[in-house]
Formats: C-alpha cells, sequence, structure tokens
C-alpha cells in the first residue's frame, strides 16, 4: 500500500473531523468507540463493495449478517493499532487498518488500489482544529456529552437485569474499554486526572457492576449508622429513665416504698438498707398494683394489665411501667396468648 493513500485516507478523517463530518463515536474516537462504530455502520451501509476490506480485518465480508456477528465477537483490543493510526502514534500502519477506517468514514476512493497515482490527491497539510474549537462547533461537545451519559445509564440498566448478553449486537457495544469522554490526544495533559488514566491514556471508568457494589455499599453503611444511632438513643434514654426513679428527690418532696404489692408513701429521710425507695409518683401510688389472685383475669383485661415472667414465675400488675423491684425489666402488655397459657390453662386442670 503506497504511502499517499495512508496519508490521503488519514487526511479526509481530519477534515471531516473538523468540519464535524463525522459520527459522535469517530469524533472522540477509543477502541471500544470504534468497535461500536463498526456496528453502527455495518447496520446503515454494508456494501458487497467492501468485502475484500472487510473480509481482510473481521475475516468476514460476503454477507451482513455474518460481518455483524464477526465485529461482534471481535475484542476491543484488536481495535488499538486503528485508534494509533488516527493518532499518528505509528507511521507505517498495516494496510487493513487504513482500509477500515476508510470505509468507517467512507472515504470515497476505497479500497486501495495497486498502481493508482494517489499523490494528485494530496491536499497541502493544514492545521487541525484542536479539541476546544471542536467542542465550541455547534455545540457537538455538549450534545456528545449527553448522549454518552444517556448510553451509559441504558447500559448499566440492561446489565443490572441481566440484559445484553442475549444480543451479539448488544454485548458488543458494552466493551470494557469504554472510558469517560475525554480526548485521548490530550488527556494526560491534565494533572488532576493523570494518576487515573490507564496506559493507552484513556480515563479508566468504574464498571457497571462495581459502580451497584458502591451504591449497596453506601445504602448498607447509611442503613447501619441510622439503626446504631436509634439504638443508642434509646438505650440512653432508657438508662436515664431507671436513674430518674431509682433517685431520691431532696428530703420533703416526697418518697414511697413498694410493699409486698403496692407502693406506700414514706418519708425521703428514711435510710434504704436494701429497701427501694424512689420518688412519688401520685398515679402509681393510688393505681399500681399486683394482681395475687390472676385467675380472676380474662380475656376482657387485656389492655388493661401488665405481666413480667421473674424467676420462672408470672407475675400481673395494674399497670405499666417496670418491676417495682428491678428497675430494669419492663413489665409488657398482657395478651390473648398469655391468658390462654398461663390463666386458663390452669384452670383447666
Amino acid at each position: 500500500m503506497s504511502p499517499a493513500y495512508i496519508k490521503l485516507v488519514l487526511q479526509d478523517y481530519e477534515k471531516k473531523r473538523a468540519e464535524n463530518l463525522l459520527s459522535l463515536l469517530l469524533m472522540y474516537p477509543t477502541p471500544a468507540r470504534l468497535k461500536d462504530e463498526c456496528i453502527n455502520v455495518c447496520s446503515k451501509r454494508y456494501s458487497r463493495k467492501d468485502g475484500r476490506l472487510l473480509n481482510a480485518f473481521f475475516g468476514e465480508g460476503d454477507d451482513k449478517s455474518l460481518v455483524s456477528k464477526a465485529i461482534a465477537k471481535k475484542k476491543v483490543d484488536e481495535f488499538r493499532p486503528v485508534l494509533n493510526y488516527l493518532n499518528k502514534d505509528t507511521t507505517r500502519p498495516d494496510g487493513k487498518y487504513v482500509e477500515l477506517v476508510a470505509w468507517l468514514i467512507d472515504f470515497e476512493r476505497r479500497p486501495y488500489k495497486l498502481g493508482e497515482d494517489y499523490d494528485i490527491e494530496l491536499e497541502e497539510d493544514k492545521p487541525v482544529k484542536n479539541s476546544e474549537e471542536l467542542e465550541s462547533m455547534s455545540g457537538g461537545a455538549d450534545e456528545f456529552l449527553q448522549e454518552l451519559r444517556l448510553k451509559e445509564e441504558v447500559k448499566i440498566a440492561a446489565e443490572i437485569q441481566g440484559m445484553g448478553p442475549d444480543n451479539p449486537l448488544q454485548s458488543a457495544n458494552t466493551g470494557s474499554d469504554e472510558t469517560i469522554l475525554t480526548n485521548p490526544l490530550h488527556a494526560s495533559d491534565n494533572p488532576d486526572t493523570a494518576a487515573q488514566l490507564n496506559k493507552y491514556g484513556e480515563i479508566k471508568p468504574f464498571s457497571p457492576f462495581v459502580k451497584f457494589r458502591l451504591k449497596y455499599l453506601v445504602f448498607s453503611t447509611l442503613l447501619a449508622f441510622v439503626v446504631f444511632t436509634g439504638f443508642l438513643v434509646y438505650r440512653n434514654f432508657d438508662l436515664t429513665s431507671n436513674q430518674q426513679l431509682n433517685t431520691a428527690p431532696p428530703t420533703g418532696s416526697g418518697c414511697m416504698e413498694w410493699i409486698d404489692d403496692h407502693y406506700e408513701q414514706v418519708p425521703c429521710s428514711s435510710k434504704p438498707n436494701g429497701r427501694h425507695i424512689i420518688a412519688v409518683d401520685p398515679q402509681k401510688l393510688k393505681y399500681f398494683r399486683k394482681i395475687n389472685k390472676p385467675d380472676t383475669l380474662t380475656m376482657d383485661d387485656i389492655g388493661k394489665v401488665w405481666y413480667i415472667k421473674l424467676n420462672g414465675k408470672m407475675e400481673f400488675y395494674t399497670a405499666e411501667g417496670f418491676h417495682p423491684l428491678d428497675m430494669n425489666r419492663r413489665l409488657r402488655p398482657i395478651s390473648a396468648y398469655i391468658i390462654d397459657k398461663y390463666i386458663l390453662s390452669e384452670k383447666k386442670l
């Protein structure tokens, strides 16, 4: 293949790129985007006249469906030499890479014909517009950003739902080398992203699976934090309540002591000596009682009676709260199950 043809194809690519005549995938090419563009071009304008050049790269060229499947099976890294040719990183590219570019950009004089003079077609080298000028033309870069973000979201949703492997064309579009929007020719010039570049100068993205795992990890961490915080608040409130119940107020404000099955008011100056003396609670002093005859309880007492199992024995009380002799044990509301198991069943015996 003559150097003139190689230069002519590259010159046509740069000219069309500068004039915004190429697809968004070719404006900022990567190996994965080149593969995606091959699928698009094959679908839109496959022609048997390109069979020879397609066969040279993909191994198929005479049938559209076979070419599509061959593209889907092609590994992303096999498109890297094509990118090197477009980036002028090689001076002697293989002819099949040049012909593939000619096909992608719809170069009119493809394929290469031995003996044909391509020198007369060459134009004097003109400076190609830099990336900043390209991005300012007709809002092309902004449109590309929107399309790329939408495409990435669709891919992530499809992969999470199990889509993609059933369709070879969809699978091909999810190449592992897909990168975040950047110009590969200038990405390494940014010191903020230099540490994130791979060996080809492209920014390494998170895979959809990693993104899903990160979201799951963040959610789990927040949930655990909320639950743990709630537990600490509840425990602190419970301990504070117990301390208040166990702490006698100053002399003169009134105290009470649990005697047998009820509270009785006593002087706060009384020495505890093992006795449970707490501040007076008018409601408990009047209504809090231990039920000494639980066999009198019926289903009508649900919501009116509380119980606790202490040392293997059931105790029943007329109000809610803590056990009068063990302020760390809270009474529970009686239920139909408790009445049936511990009261009614005892009557039947």
